[in-house]
């Protein structure tokens, strides 16, 4: 090689490489990969415990602590606004590094932070610490995209995050149903924060044990994270602003579920459907719906390949589903509402990986989109609380401000119907006709 070609090749720095290129280095994912991925979301779902079981303990709570509706919601809803204010920023930092220091510290500093919130003695104290624990859990999220591509083949990606989000939902639909009655029987809702800290601790220590990154299949993923001439992840928002009617669906399915798992509990024991001891059992039937729908996520994106009509059928489930929880005072329909609630997110594993259908993006851009979609997700799952309880405050009744909060959550509609209906589409693209079978 002469002097001239070796100028041109230090000049020309190699491209960063694409996702799917990472991914046509992996064909097969290993039992160790598997148990990488699966055990992060385990670990994932018990650092969601705090929010999403919350409303089991807010009877208890509300007791001990004697606090407004209002404050109920703010208390639900920083969990996600934190993750809604940081989001963005996060993915395009952490996006830079390797997974597995970046998820493993983050589990190290949840700890404390779960532990704290049962110590609470007042609402200011107990806002203050879930600011914090919402801060350090952050991180996980945006890790965790990079980790799937490190650890997982591509053909897998739906597999084991359906297998992730039906251990996910098994372990919310336990504690969900049995939460109320243990508090019951000890006595004391701080046991449940003090015993969650525990969990996460053992729970980390055995993922770390595991996630070993030598014996990642994927090894070019740090040298790609920082290629030289990489453009910044961001373009790729408006290379696919999908993305946004993506997040438009995400987005009204964090606002109904939030609303309803808060308060539907209180609204339940508000018409006297049930006691105290077995409110738990009734709402775990969202997670019983979500967990029977996971599994068949792989099969629904093949029996719906059209991505709108999935993703709008899915939001029109949401919204009638959503209204219908809140306004029955029967039973068993509100058991059929919670169960249809739940099952619209069992395609979640498949929804989620959409950005990987679309050409050409590299993994800090999947990472990036992928945020896009969480973030606004999280805005949902953080207004929609403090939304019904000053409803609630201003009209007194938690009837009506669910049922406001769902019907705005119509915009899950709007933005499933303006999705593109072909896989590996830009909105910028014109659409081409599908060739025949």
């Amino acid at each position: 090689m002469d002097e001239k070609t070796i100028g041109q090749a230090t000049a020309s720095p190699v491209a960063p490489a694409t996702a799917e290129a990472l991914a046509a280095e992996v064909t097969t994912t290993s039992v160790r990969g598997w148990a990488v991925i699966v055990l992060y979301r385990v670990q994932g779902s018990f650092s969601a415990l705090p929010s999403l079981a919350f409303g089991m303990f807010l009877p208890f709570i509300r007791e001990d602590l004697n606090m407004t509706s209002g404050q109920e919601g703010l208390l639900q809803s920083v969990i996600f606004g934190v993750s809604l204010g940081t989001g963005l920023f996060l993915s395009s930092f952490f996006s830079r590094f390797r997974p597995i220091p970046i998820i493993f510290a983050s589990f190290l500093l949840v700890v404390p932070f779960a532990f704290l919130q049962g110590l609470a003695n007042t609402f200011v104290v107990l806002l203050v610490i879930r600011v914090f624990f919402s801060a350090v859990s952050a991180p996980q999220q945006v890790a965790g995209t990079l980790l799937l591509q490190q650890w997982a083949a591509r053909k897998d990606y739906t597999s084991v995050n359906a297998v992730a989000f039906f251990i996910h939902g098994a372990i919310l639909a336990t504690v969900l149903a049995t939460a109320t009655q243990i508090v019951d029987l000890v006595g004391s809702w701080r046991a449940a924060f003090y015993a969650l800290a525990g969990l996460i601790a053992l729970e980390g220590i055995i993922w770390r044990v595991l996630a070993v990154e030598k014996k990642a299949p994927v090894q070019r993923l740090q040298q790609s994270l920082q290629a030289a001439n990489m453009p910044s992840p961001f373009l790729a928002v408006r290379r696919y602003p999908q993305i946004f009617t993506l997040a438009a669906f995400g987005f009204s399915l964090g606002l109904v579920w939030a609303g309803i798992i808060t308060f539907v509990p209180t609204l339940m024991l508000q018409k006297g459907m049930v006691s105290v001891k077995w409110v738990g059992v009734m709402i775990a039937c969202l997670y019983f719906g979500l967990t029977a729908a996971s599994l068949l996520a792989g099969w629904i994106g093949r029996l719906v390949p059209n991505r709108k009509v999935l993703l709008t059928g899915l939001a029109v489930l949401n919204v009638g589903a959503g209204i219908g929880a809140s306004m029955t005072g029967n039973l068993g329909l509100m058991i059929v509402f919670l169960l249809i609630l739940g099952a619209v997110w069992g395609p979640f594993p498949l929804i989620q990986v959409f950005p990987f259908e679309w050409p050409g993006m590299t993994p800090r851009e999947v990472t990036v989109v992928t945020a896009v979609l969480f973030t606004l997700m999280g805005v949902g799952f953080a207004v929609g609380p403090p939304i019904v309880g000053y409803i609630d405050d201003y009209t007194g009744s938690l009837e009506k401000a669910l049922v406001i909060l769902c019907a705005i959550s119509g915009i899950g509609i709007l933005g499933g119907l303006l999705y593109p209906a072909r896989t590996g589409t830009s909105l910028t693209e014109k659409a081409k006709p599908t060739p025949a079978s």
